[in-house]
């Protein structure tokens, strides 16, 4: 065999487009300043302060846009201490209650010391979440989701020498890995959506039980529904580009991720391009994310943003003389998915 020691993914080195920059960091400092003010306003405006909410006389410091900027499009991401500002993040979908427990709790009852785990969906949220010996208790996956994909967007490419590495595939066990996290993190925060309109729900939004009678048994796509439902605002069918694009990668992810776990047809190819093409899919998904908590009144955090920034990838092939044809229909992935009885 030969040296497995070349790299067929890398980054390209574009940074994230400055009008998606300025997008972005303008609903940052919404967030903070509580405003809904566009780019070329913060632009317009030089050098500005933002002051903690209802706190007219506070100052949490004076800033400007571009350095925003330049911040997100350099460490794609948001690092809120190098601005001396508080964390970004929603209260509730990205509530971090979590505990662990390295030995047993020696109680008589419920009323005892128990480690309850309080979950961000009002009290009369039913499921009651207890530990009482080792172990780890999650209120939430949110943020756990947002950085296990951002952390393996980045070990497939730093480790794509592996790609080919078949016997055991842990390169692909990887790659399956991603891809599911892509679909879960969508289907995490319409379910967060529907614990929180049911049992805790923000003013002016509405529930009605027979949206989710049969959530269990409703495709994906489906629960999209349930934003415009819920907030009364348009998404499911909105023209916004992030919008449709968003939720068309993540029907054509949630696809492989369905055959990935499934394994029906029980067979798979796919080429190291094609993987180039899933990959460069993921931005697309933090960016229907960012929308969907537009519509539900929620700031981006900071995993979001670094899904949207993260950098495309190119495949690079061991030999580039060599001859490439066009690759067809009835070669790599699309091969593999035909139907079956």
């Amino acid at each position: 065999m030969e040296s497995n020691t070349h790299k067929f993914l890398r980054r390209k080195k574009a940074r994230p487009r400055i009008a998606e920059a300025n997008e972005l960091v303008a609903a940052i400092l919404n967030h903070y300043a509580q405003q809904n003010f566009t780019a070329s306003k913060y632009i317009k405006m030089g050098t500005f302060v933002l002051r903690p909410k209802g706190q007219s006389k506070a100052t949490i410091g004076r800033f400007r846009f571009e350095d925003f900027v330049r911040h997100v499009q350099e460490d794609r991401s948001f690092q809120h201490e190098k601005f001396g500002l508080p964390p970004m993040h929603s209260h509730w979908l990205d509530a971090k209650p979590i505990f662990s427990l390295n030995a047993p709790i020696q109680a008589s009852d419920v009323e005892g010391p128990l480690k309850f785990l309080v979950v961000p969906y009002g009290d009369s949220f039913p499921v009651k979440p207890c530990l009482d010996r080792e172990g780890v208790a999650f209120g939430n996956f949110q943020t756990p989701v947002q950085q296990n994909i951002v952390r393996m967007y980045n070990k497939i490419i730093d480790e794509s020498h592996l790609a080919l590495e078949i016997d055991p595939p842990v390169w692909f066990h990887d790659l399956r890995m991603l891809i599911n996290d892509c679909v879960t993190i969508v289907d995490i925060t319409l379910h967060q959506l529907v614990c929180k309109a049911e049992y805790d729900p923000k003013p002016g939004w509405k529930f009605e039980s027979k949206w989710v009678k049969n959530r269990r048994r409703m495709g994906l796509m489906a629960k999209f529904r349930w934003i415009e439902q819920i907030t009364e605002q348009k998404f499911d069918n909105e023209e916004s580009d992030d919008t449709q694009k968003g939720k068309t990668c993540f029907e054509f992810l949630k696809n492989i991720r369905n055959h990935f776990n499934h394994f029906y047809p029980p067979c798979v190819v796919f080429t190291l391009e094609e993987t180039c093409e899933w990959l460069n899919r993921i931005p697309d998904i933090g960016r229907l994310l960012w929308r969907m908590r537009e519509k539900m009144g929620e700031p981006l955090s900071k995993g979001i943003v670094e899904m949207i920034t993260l950098p495309l990838v190119q495949f690079v092939p061991r030999d580039p003389t060599a001859v490439r044809l066009p690759q067809s229909d009835e070669v790599g992935y699309k091969s593999s998915t035909g139907q079956v009885p």
